[in-house]
């Protein structure tokens, strides 16, 4: 080894310290999104994502959804999302989609709406994975989102989530929800389950809301703490956010 190579070792970061801050990259294809359009409907258009009884329009609005990303250039769903421009203004990113369907004539309200509720079965189905930033200032109906990925894509790790919730007697209950919501979004912007969050993962939307909103939301102490408590972490992972964001200030020396 040279005198320049051992310099260099010395001075970067053991790579477990650098593995540990690091969130998990959004990836650019899985399975999920590489569905024909004919596999998307027979799975989001049957039980348990449209119940047999159709009373709210879900498979209406899901066809409007499909029509409305297909539309858009790509080979895959998640291609076709990121070309429709919605996942680069979450705040209006509502507009699109409402511009393309009064183009074609949909314009009553009972159908915009029957789209808009298509597309928490859509994210939870992981047909596509909208950026941080797009969740962060989306405006998504949190507990609706939550309740559809705890019931189809991850019973277990939010059943383990809530019941650590609730057994804290410091945790009330608009912090328990904000936690479940915390989880809810990094599992649809990465995809997995609870038990796949790394403490990166935990630190990503936390940089993001601090930029996009100078602060940030809450209860991002308490989701860390919940997720080492139930083990979610390996042994490397400090017990707090903020001794892990301290090995992060010392990271980046």
């Amino acid at each position: 080894m040279t005198l320049e190579t051992a310099q260099a070792a010395a001075a970067s970061p053991p790579r477990a310290v650098t593995e540990l801050v690091r969130a998990r990259p959004r990836e650019d294809a899985w399975p999920a999104t590489g569905q024909s359009r004919e596999e998307v409907w027979g799975r989001l258009a049957a039980e348990p994502f449209a119940p047999a009884c159709d009373n709210n329009g879900r498979k209406f609005g899901l066809g409007l959804l499909l029509d409305w990303l297909t539309d858009q250039p790509g080979a895959t769903w998640q291609e076709r999302w990121l070309a429709s421009g919605a996942d680069d203004d979450g705040t209006n990113w509502r507009e699109i989609p409402l511009r393309w369907m009064r183009e074609r004539g949909h314009e009553v309200p009972w159908c915009q709406e029957s789209f808009f509720r298509a597309v928490h079965p859509a994210l939870c189905a992981d047909l596509v994975r909208p950026s941080l930033p797009w969740l962060i200032t989306s405006s998504l109906r949190s507990s609706a989102l939550v309740g559809m990925l705890a019931q189809h894509r991850d019973p277990t790790g939010f059943a383990r989530l809530r019941e650590r919730c609730a057994t804290d007697p410091s945790v009330n209950t608009a912090a328990a929800t904000r936690t479940a919501y915390r989880a809810a979004q990094i599992l649809v912007a990465k995809g997995g389950i609870i038990a796949d969050i790394v403490p990166g993962d935990v630190l990503e939307p936390l940089d993001i809301e601090a930029e996009l909103r100078g602060t940030s939301v809450g209860a991002t102490h308490l989701f860390y703490r919940v997720l080492h408590d139930l083990d979610v972490f390996d042994d490397q992972a400090p017990a707090t956010l903020r001794e892990l964001e301290g090995v992060r200030a010392l990271d980046a020396l």
